[in-house]
């Protein structure tokens, strides 16, 4: 490997859009310059600062750029495809004066990466990262994915839906690569927190948008507060984006006319471990997840963990009996039924498989391994 690997000059990861989301935690825990031998760097535009923070402690070569990014109205839809070519040159002139051999290209919508490789005649990896997207987006990914040969799925249903869609991919080359998390991190100690509110406390961790079936979580809440004599409250962790302010006052729209008390959104925090072991489970109500790093968390923190069928969460819990999955096409007194039914019972079991199928299955370092034998792949076939 070592010998190969001397070969490869430099990698370079590509995110025309790191304002959030799991896709960061996926590239992060990628970008550990001391488990290559070769030279990794980054090109990103919109990141959040505490992105570039870990990205500048590691030490590690980065560009940061300004770039129009794919967003649901018309003026960002305007300058979108007014800056699109001169995004792409951008992107293909940073690529070849950072001498990269291999672009790895993250979010399905980020296509800019992907024509800039194949411009100056680089390979390219294209890293999908979830599992559902509007038609304006997969149009948009229909155009471009001729230009990509690889792929990385991060789930086993990412892959099946994209293939689904798009038949053709079933003969590009490809693997799936499971998100990542650090159970030294998520297994240490921590500052208790919610000890406010008494009764029983479900914690769920996410950015504020659509497929995080919040609209389940409230009526879920809005049940227990005014059909059932339990005291539980329901808090959400996570930053709300401006594009995602309209969207939120949906849900408090929804949590006024339904006089939702024991629903608590409490924004951003940096150590989301201190609200999940805090609480008496971790619950996610999400429609639509690809690996949702989230949830892995729960896991290598050792926490109950409840959540509907997404992503290859299923998988897991089945198959290690470290969590449960909840069906969110029930009536919503039956979900709350199962939810107590699973909060009434003993999981110590379940926890302590929870930590071990984190420490199995979501290690960084064995999933970087993963990375390097499916990069080396790559590099060792002669098509572009």
């Amino acid at each position: 490997m070592d010998k190969v690997c001397q070969e490869l000059t430099k990698i370079t990861h590509i995110l025309e859009d790191a304002r959030g989301g799991g896709q960061l935690n996926y590239v992060l825990d990628v970008l550990e310059p001391q488990l290559y031998s070769y030279d990794l760097s980054l090109i990103v535009s919109q990141a959040n600062e505490s992105f570039l923070q870990n990205v500048q402690e590691k030490n590690i070569e980065h560009k940061i750029l300004s770039l129009k990014i794919f967003q649901f109205n018309l003026k960002a839809v305007l300058l979108y495809v007014i800056y699109f070519i001169p995004d792409v040159l951008s992107i293909r002139f940073h690529l070849k004066h950072m001498n990269t051999d291999l672009a790895i290209c993250h979010g399905t919508v980020q296509v800019k990466a992907v024509i800039a490789s194949y411009l100056i005649g680089i390979k390219s990896v294209w890293v999908i990262h979830d599992s559902q997207q509007p038609p304006s987006v997969l149009f948009l990914f229909r155009c471009v994915y001729p230009f990509c040969k690889h792929f990385i799925y991060v789930s086993e249903r990412s892959k099946l839906y994209y293939e689904k869609s798009f038949p053709p991919l079933k003969k590009r080359i490809n693997t799936v690569l499971q998100s990542t998390v650090s159970t030294s991190r998520f297994n240490g100690s921590y500052t208790p927190k919610l000890m406010e509110w008494s009764g029983l406390k479900l914690v769920s961790v996410c950015y504020i948008n659509k497929w995080k079936g919040l609209e389940l979580l409230i009526d879920i809440s809005h049940h227990f507060e005014t059909n059932t004599d339990h005291v539980v409250h329901f808090f959400i962790i996570g930053p709300i984006l401006p594009t995602r302010n309209h969207y939120f006052s949906t849900l408090k729209k929804r949590i006024q006319i339904k006089n939702v008390q024991n629903i608590h959104f409490l924004g951003y925090s940096e150590e989301p471990l201190d609200y999940i072991k805090s609480a008496d489970a971790y619950l996610s109500t999400s429609i639509y997840e690809a690996s949702p790093i989230a949830i892995w968390e729960s896991l290598a923190s050792g926490q109950l963990t409840i959540s509907t069928d997404v992503g290859d969460v299923s998988k897991f819990f089945e198959k290690y009996n470290c969590g449960y999955i909840i069906d969110n096409k029930k009536e919503i007194k039956e979900i709350c039924v199962d939810i107590m039914n699973i909060l009434s019972n003993d999981q110590s079991t379940v926890k302590k498989n929870a930590l071990q199928v984190a420490k199995s299955e979501f290690h960084p370092s064995e999933r970087i391994q993963e990375h390097i034998s499916f990069y080396q792949s790559i590099f060792d076939t002669e098509e572009l």
